[in-house]
């Protein structure tokens, strides 16, 4: 994962003196629900988003940022990798408005340094000195979730997650450094903090100018742009995953291996069904509102074409998860799961190779 490995931290952000942000301070803790998605990541960048003057909903988060088209696994079903290379999420957060900067370490490829900790904790604090919240790895749970304060006197962080709903603290000592499940673990950081850009691009209609009009159809068109590049298996990030309809094949393959893992089945299918379950209607009201706005009644259509197949493909992953249920989920291997698992999965395939052209046919639309 060479573009999360190094060199997004820059000299200009840290110079090894964190002397020249400590004290404290602490941000207001967004009130969002961590069910409302099991993508963490993507609720996470949802509430970091939210410190901007530029918010944004749960679905457009999901949809302009890539995450809601977001599959990814390998022949064991391993859990999703929402990150890869970072070269997706990169151009989606640009297209948002948004410069991104990472430090990853022991985790998304990155490697834990002797100053790993302090790197993460400038970082911190710069980002809550500017007003923005900070996505963290494993802070109360072993998931992504926010940093939106810190104390230096106390050397502890103000955290949000799934696990620490009202909020919680974390202590410096134990950052990046929480055990799983109890069982210890080798050190992980992963922080990604946001910087906001000058522009603004318009993601709905307003129909005040025909500029902003034409900056809504280029947010659309790069983002499904991005939507396409994840389908077609770009984003890697090298490890033997495989993203979109590759990532459906390698699942395949897996239960005809007997190698599909019981656990990360059915929790992978918990997380794509909530989480696609925001594209139905955001294809839907786009094409009632936005399309109509702008009248492009081909627009319109095609926005419907997409809604439909992808009520269709979210129908065949809701079929799944009834199969493996979150969190007892079923035996991959006996053969009557298995046989079923292998017809839907080819169905849903078949769905995404429908959504895609689609998508190139709306892309195309808007060029």
């Amino acid at each position: 994962m060479k573009s999360l490995r190094h060199g997004l931290v820059g000299e200009y952000l840290f110079n090894g003196n964190a002397e020249d942000t400590s004290g404290n301070g602490q941000l207001e803790r967004q009130r969002f629900n961590w069910n409302d998605c099991y993508n963490s990541f993507a609720l996470a960048l949802y509430g970091a988003l939210q410190y901007s003057n530029k918010p944004i909903s749960l679905p457009q988060v999901l949809f302009y940022s890539g995450q809601g088209f977001t599959i990814n696994t390998d022949t064991t079903v391993a859990p999703m990798d929402v990150i890869g290379d970072g070269s997706l999420l990169r151009s989606a957060l640009n297209n948002l408005g948004f410069d991104m900067e990472v430090l990853a370490a022991n985790i998304y490829g990155g490697d834990w340094e002797e100053d790993t900790v302090d790197k993460a904790l400038f970082m911190v604090r710069e980002s809550i000195q500017r007003g923005f919240a900070v996505i963290g790895w494993n802070l109360d749970n072993y998931e992504h979730g926010l940093i939106y304060g810190y104390d230096d006197k106390r050397k502890i962080l103000n955290i949000h997650d799934i696990n620490a709903r009202d909020g919680g603290e974390l202590s410096y000592d134990d950052f990046g450094r929480r055990p799983l499940n109890g069982n210890p673990i080798d050190p992980e950081m992963f922080v990604l903090v946001l910087r906001e850009r000058s522009e603004t691009p318009h993601l709905h209609v307003t129909r005040y100018t025909e500029e902003e009009d034409a900056s809504y159809r280029k947010t659309l068109r790069n983002a499904l742009s991005l939507a396409i590049r994840h389908i077609d298996g770009e984003g890697q990030a090298g490890d033997g995953r495989n993203n979109g309809i590759a990532a459906i094949d390698a699942w395949i393959s897996a239960f005809e291996a007997g190698s599909a893992h019981q656990f990360f089945t059915s929790y992978n299918l918990l997380w794509i069904t909530s989480t696609r379950q925001y594209l139905v209607p955001f294809f839907t009201q786009s094409a009632i509102t936005h399309c109509m706005g702008i009248q492009d009644t081909v627009l319109q259509r095609l926005m419907m074409e997409a809604a439909d197949v992808y009520l269709s493909s979210y129908r065949t992953w809701v079929n799944l998860r009834e199969l493996f249920p979150f969190p007892n989920g079923a035996d991959t291997t006996d053969p009557r799961f298995k046989a079923e698992a292998i017809k839907l999965l080819g169905e849903a395939r078949e769905t995404e190779v429908a959504g895609l052209a689609i998508l190139r046919n709306i892309v195309s639309h808007l060029s």
